[in-house]
């Protein structure tokens, strides 16, 4: 099976989809790629990612099932077009990212999976702006003590929330990590604070929550828990049922509403 190196614009959802499944889908049959940077500006047109307000494009080492189902087909203003005829699933390795913010600007490029992971996750506009300064602060403070910090996930959907209590990964729908979740905390005696928050789960690559890490008293998780307290955050290993990997914080951003209009 030959491998070709080769670009493809998608958005940043679906770029971290490839990453961490290792297989692109095809979309009525094809998948679309070009062979050189060259047409990087309209491959952006086709990563636009309205929810991290920027553009995406992969560059990966993708397996071509058979020679005659890849071809180049000429497309209007784009010479450089190749087409991936099948129906099956593509096995896809992705090894950079490259990221335009806005036309005209430079373009960026990550690579590594660990570091395309992260920067994906943490472009996510549904986290809060403290929020994500704190992980960022977090993640660089790992990397110092020479940890390989793999943000693992912060905002789910209440769909995707419902899954991972399924697989017994965790014991709530209330979790912070689902943006719908809010609580309220009393305030004075007629008063609500209506609490949000923000979640995320940060394993070292290496071990995720299996072989070394399956201690919770390694050292990665004390660190974790300590540079993430620094930073403004709980801790999931400072609870009774402990969640090494789980750190949050809570949010109180509007004025307190009278318990009677609660």
């Amino acid at each position: 099976m030959p491998i070709e190196v080769l670009y493809h614009g998608t958005n940043g959802d679906n770029a971290l989809r490839i990453l961490r499944q290792g297989i692109m889908r095809p979309r009525d049959g094809r998948i679309f790629f070009c062979k050189h940077e060259s047409q990087l500006p309209t491959l952006f047109m086709h990563g636009a990612d309205t929810s991290r307000h920027a553009a995406f494009v992969i560059r990966a080492k993708v397996h071509i099932p058979a020679h005659d189902q890849f071809k180049a087909v000429a497309t209007p203003g784009v010479p450089d077009t190749w087409v991936l005829r099948t129906h099956a699933l593509v096995k896809a390795e992705i090894d950079a990212l490259l990221i335009r913010r806005k036309p005209g600007e430079l373009v960026s490029t990550v690579t590594g999976p660990r570091e395309i992971n992260n920067v994906l996750l943490l472009m996510d506009r549904r986290i809060h702006p403290v929020f994500k300064v704190s992980l960022e602060k977090i993640v660089i403070d790992l990397d110092g003590l020479r940890w390989q910090p793999y943000v693992d996930n912060i905002t789910r959907s209440s769909a995707e929330q419902a899954e991972k209590m399924k697989q017994g990964y965790s014991r709530t729908m209330r979790s912070w990590n689902v943006d719908t979740t809010s609580a309220t905390l009393p305030y004075g005696h007629t008063s609500l604070d209506v609490v949000h928050g923000n979640a995320a789960d940060i394993v070292d690559v290496r071990y995720k929550w299996g072989g070394a890490a399956a201690n919770k008293d390694l050292q990665f998780w004390k660190d974790l828990g300590r540079i993430a307290k620094e930073h403004g955050c709980e801790w999931g290993g400072d609870w009774k049922m402990r969640d090494v990997a789980h750190i949050q914080m809570l949010f109180i951003e509007s004025r307190p509403r009278n318990e009677a209009n609660a």
